[in-house]
């Protein structure tokens, strides 16, 4: 078994194929309701065939700038060991043998206003009762004028249709936010 098929083999907990069906919205632009914001589900492919180059560009783009929008609000995190930045590992779904340093079964939530990203989430659901929301940034310019619950109202509605239960959030988040229930 090669390297690539025992990571997906040891990483296949987080995420089963029965949830995913409802994300088949990745990398589609879905409007809000509100102004001329939309929200995206972004993830990297791994496989991207070459045919796909285009759209794998823009998917790149799309999660550099979401870096940087996490880049805005946090310090980047180094890993001791290997000196990565934990961050992007985990936008990136870099993955690894040692298992908390493999990041692969995460998606990038974001939040647009036309072509401009405005806010970014990071999420990863690890069975169908349980998912976890790590990493939440707001640019500067866009803070204190509700953008963060927009996009917390879509990502709570999509785990609710997967009927998750529990979201795991920072202490951070937990404060601005009102207590989040799934039910």
């Amino acid at each position: 078994m090669n390297l690539r098929a025992k990571i997906k083999k040891k990483t296949s907990r987080h995420t089963p194929p029965s949830l995913l069906r409802p994300w088949k919205l990745i990398g589609k632009s879905v409007p809000v309701g509100v102004d001329n914001l939309s929200w995206s589900i972004l993830k990297p492919r791994k496989d991207a065939a070459p045919s796909d180059k285009e759209a794998d560009t823009e998917l790149q783009s799309k999660l550099n700038v979401a870096l940087s929008v996490i880049h805005e609000c946090f310090e980047p995190i180094k890993e001791p060991g290997t000196k990565t930045d934990l961050v992007q590992d985990v936008l990136f779904n870099n993955t690894s043998r040692l298992n908390r340093l493999n990041f692969w079964g995460f998606y990038t939530v974001i939040l647009e206003e036309e072509d401009e990203l405005i806010s970014v989430a990071t999420v990863r659901i690890h069975n169908e009762k349980v998912a976890e929301v790590p990493l939440v940034g707001t640019r500067l310019h866009y803070r204190y004028q509700g953008m963060c619950s927009i996009l917390f109202g879509v990502l709570e509605q999509k785990l609710r249709e997967l009927e998750v239960e529990r979201l795991l959030l920072p202490k951070e988040v937990e404060r601005l936010l009102p207590l989040v229930s799934l039910r």
